[in-house]
């Protein structure tokens, strides 16, 4: 289904799947997608492109049945707060900017959208058909992003996290709560974000405790989500309690 979420003048564009065989005596979990950079907009399709597939899946739909959750980031914001530090660099005798740093700022409040998509989710998870204690995040490049930001917010909502091809703040696993668990994914040559990223939150959250696993793909880019959609275990893991 096509719809949206408002607040004030504020619109949150969204795709959502409802159980195959849907009863509306049953409660049921939910799983939310949080789409990359590249399918950014306002036409509440182009987010289908990755990951759509796969959750519209009969034989996943028949075994694990689930709300599935699809927002929508416009163009102008992003799922997380971005800082990006640029320098001058010479090229072909000009003087351009180029990205020296990027940082990821976790301040009290959420961004727009975030915002918005929090103000969703809790409206879902308190509905008298999702089962709150099974409620999922995953989310690929610009959208794990947003998966590491808003498990920090709301660190009781989530029974399991899985970012794909991310970067964020290490500092705020210390949000994460113990009761989630989490599978990294990342494509060892990814020339966009490099896979030492997904490798220091995995590293990190080890050591303090926390239920991870990583899986890092050889050979693979950018495009890593396609290998982690290919993992036969993942709906499996997401749904064992």
């Amino acid at each position: 289904m096509k719809l949206e979420f408002s607040k004030g003048k504020k619109i949150l564009f969204y795709r959502f799947l409802q159980p195959q065989d849907y009863d509306s005596t049953k409660k049921y979990p939910l799983i939310i997608f949080l789409h990359g950079a590249g399918l950014k907009g306002n036409d509440n399709e182009k987010q289908l492109k990755v990951g759509g597939a796969y959750f519209l899946r009969d034989s996943n739909r028949i075994q694990y049945p689930a709300y599935v959750l699809f927002p929508q980031c416009p163009v102008d914001d992003f799922w997380n707060y971005l800082d990006i530090k640029y320098e001058l660099k010479e090229d072909s005798g000009l003087l351009k900017p180029a990205v020296k740093e990027i940082l990821f700022p976790f301040n009290d409040t959420p961004t727009v959208t975030t915002g918005l998509l929090l103000a969703l989710i809790d409206s879902l998870r308190n509905s008298k058909n999702i089962r709150s204690t099974n409620i999922y995040i995953g989310g690929a490049s610009q959208g794990a992003m947003g998966v590491w930001d808003i498990v920090a917010r709301k660190p009781d909502w989530f029974a399991a996290a899985f970012p794909i091809c991310g970067w964020g703040n290490t500092d705020v696993i210390t949000y994460f709560s113990k009761k989630t668990k989490f599978w990294i994914f990342h494509g060892k040559d990814d020339d966009v974000i490099p896979a030492k990223y997904s490798r220091e939150f995995y590293k990190k959250m080890l050591r303090k405790g926390y239920n991870v696993k990583y899986s890092e793909y050889p050979g693979v880019k950018h495009d890593s989500w396609n290998n982690t959609f290919l993992e036969k275990d993942l709906l499996r893991w997401m749904f064992m309690d």
